[in-house]
């Protein structure tokens, strides 16, 4: 991708696009963790009846004893929903950081 606007001195900066997919990776799989912590966050409000502005539930809440998850179920972290989601962050962390440094000691 050329960036004819940030053009100086005749060179136009480029953006590779492996580069785009791989922090669109990063992203995708952040965003799939924080959806679940918020959705935990909202479970804990909702059915436990957490307040949010009390400091004595806000400690409750960070309690890992207090599970929004039924008896018996597998923890969250062995799920394919939280292991496709790592595995996206991974990814696209690893691959953003190679790409950087591909840059940085290309000439």
């Amino acid at each position: 991708m050329e960036f004819p606007a940030l053009a100086t001195g005749g060179v136009t900066p480029t953006l590779p696009i492996l580069l785009v997919v791989f922090v669109v990776l990063a992203l995708a799989g952040a965003m799939l963790l924080l959806l679940a912590l918020l959705r935990r966050n909202l479970l804990l409000v909702g059915k436990r009846r957490l307040n949010p502005f009390s400091p004595a539930d806000v400690q409750r809440a960070a309690d890992p004893g207090l599970s929004t998850r039924r008896a018996g179920q597998v923890p969250f972290w062995q799920t394919l929903y939280a292991r496709l989601a790592l595995m996206l962050l991974v990814t696209g962390l690893s691959g953003v950081i190679v790409m950087t440094l591909v840059q940085l000691f290309s000439s």
